[in-house]
């Protein structure tokens, strides 16, 4: 009797016949995992290494999409265990995959700091791919994938960039015999280096540089926060006119004008403002604020033309703000009732001639619609 019969006299079907195919190859592949303890290469040298890999690879296919019988999974098990296990290429591509679908999700590299778990382990991933492709061991097969699936995967990260630099003028350092980088050489690696170091210095200065970066720069370029003889020079400058503003506000008890006929007096009230512009960027450092306090108090005070000004900046922002409103006097808003009073003293001056010519143009370009309307 057929098979059908078979199973109609029984009432059950039979067992799935596994193909000999299979099951010859199962076994090929058991006897090369025992002798090579790996699994078979798709680029090895071997073209029977190459089917072997290729079927293997076949199988893992139809694992990941739940087309292989599960008894034909449980034969392998048996006769070539550790067949499913990734070769180095399959945890190579595994791991790039992750990393394409990192950046495209978030659109920057996984930080070592990260923390996830996950994030750690890839950027530490990562980072030694990167390790790799720098010293030149990196098969351009590789390379090619990864530029693939992870595009800008090569791209530094903040850290990256910061220790890149610290290690040039580490060396730099070293070559020049302890010699800072100078930002007026004609080497433009120099000029960059240069740069580069004085602003650490400037976060330094302001408690903005962190302790991490600190110390890494102590330990790759030691002696990076030594001064160069322009910056020593440039610091006893202003050490000296720092105490030359103190000296002038103790004898006239009031700010330099930058306006004096006395070219020294123009010259203390010009490195003033300059003081007060980095205050107001809060690019003074910590300590020239507190050095600039302790000799020469009251410097941050303004003289009567800063005040002025500042007074015609706030009416020409209020016109702006309203429309071109003028302030009234007798608004409920205590600022408005003061811009009001100011503008009305200065047209009183103006009415009787003594308000300055210069104070009146700059009225008109900063505050336009302050005059009255005729």
């Amino acid at each position: 009797m057929g098979g059908m019969d078979r199973e109609e006299r029984h009432g059950r079907p039979l067992p799935r016949q596994r193909p000999v195919r299979f099951q010859a190859r199962a076994a090929e592949l058991g006897r090369w995992l025992r002798t090579f303890d790996k699994p078979p290469s798709t680029s090895g040298a071997d073209a029977h290494e190459r089917q072997l890999a290729r079927w293997r690879t076949s199988q893992l296919g139809r694992l990941r999409r739940g087309e292989l019988a599960r008894e034909d999974e449980a034969h392998l098990d048996a006769v070539a265990p550790g067949w499913w296990a990734p070769t180095r290429k399959e945890r190579f591509r595994a791991q790039a995959a992750e990393l394409g679908r990192w950046l495209r999700t978030y659109g920057k590299p996984p930080s070592a700091s990260g923390a996830d778990a996950h994030e750690r382990q890839l950027a530490r991933w990562r980072t030694s791919q990167l390790e790799r492709l720098h010293r030149g061991v990196m098969a351009r097969e590789y390379e090619a994938h990864l530029d693939a699936v992870a595009p800008g995967w090569w791209a530094p990260t903040r850290k990256e960039r910061f220790r890149t630099r610290a290690a040039e003028l580490g060396q730099w350092l070293r070559t020049s015999d302890g010699r800072p980088p100078y930002d007026q050489s004609d080497d433009v690696h120099e000029r960059q280096l240069a740069g580069w170091r004085k602003h650490r210095l400037h976060q330094l200065r302001h408690g903005k540089l962190a302790r991490e970066d600190e110390a890494h720069l102590d330990a790759v370029a030691p002696g990076w926060r030594a001064r160069t003889s322009e910056e020593r020079f440039e610091e006893r400058f202003w050490a000296v006119q720092a105490a030359e503003l103190g000296r002038w506000l103790r004898t006239f008890d009031k700010p330099p004008s930058a306006n004096s006929d006395d070219a020294r007096e123009r010259r203390l009230a010009s490195w003033r403002m300059r003081q007060l512009g980095r205050l107001r960027r809060g690019e003074l450092a910590r300590e020239d604020e507190a050095h600039l306090d302790a000799v020469a108090p009251g410097w941050r005070a303004l003289i009567r033309e800063e005040r002025f000004r500042a007074r015609a900046a706030e009416l020409g922002q209020w016109l702006r703000a309203s429309d071109g409103r003028l302030p009234r006097p007798y608004s409920d808003d205590k600022h408005e009732r003061q811009l009001a009073s100011w503008r009305l003293a200065q047209m009183q001056r103006l009415r009787l001639g003594s308000l300055p010519h210069h104070r009146e143009q700059h009225l008109d370009a900063v505050a336009p619609g302050w005059r009255p309307r005729s």
